[in-house]
């Protein structure tokens, strides 16, 4: 079930990459989690098709699948405030 980890870290690197795509190292510096925890959450976003990846260089950047999906946890933050389990 992806809501609880939408609960802790993986809220927290979508809201990373609001404004444009991050590598893996940006994020963990940024989140200041473990690589192997980052690679976890990472992969779960892609399994669920919220985050997509690409290669450049030696480096994986992750950027949000689609733009809709920041206006659902935005509009979540309107009707709900603190009390929406996504925000």
């Amino acid at each position: 079930d992806i809501l609880p980890m939408l609960e802790n870290l993986g809220l927290r690197v979508l809201e990373e990459i609001r404004e444009g795509e991050r590598s893996v190292g940006d994020l963990q510096e940024a989140l200041g989690v473990s690589g192997s925890n980052m690679s976890q959450h990472l992969a779960v976003l892609r399994g669920e098709g919220i985050v997509v990846a690409r290669r450049e260089g030696t480096n994986v950047l992750y950027s949000v699948a689609d733009d809709q999906f920041f206006r659902l946890l935005d509009d979540a933050r309107s009707i709900f405030g603190n009390e929406s389990p996504l925000v």
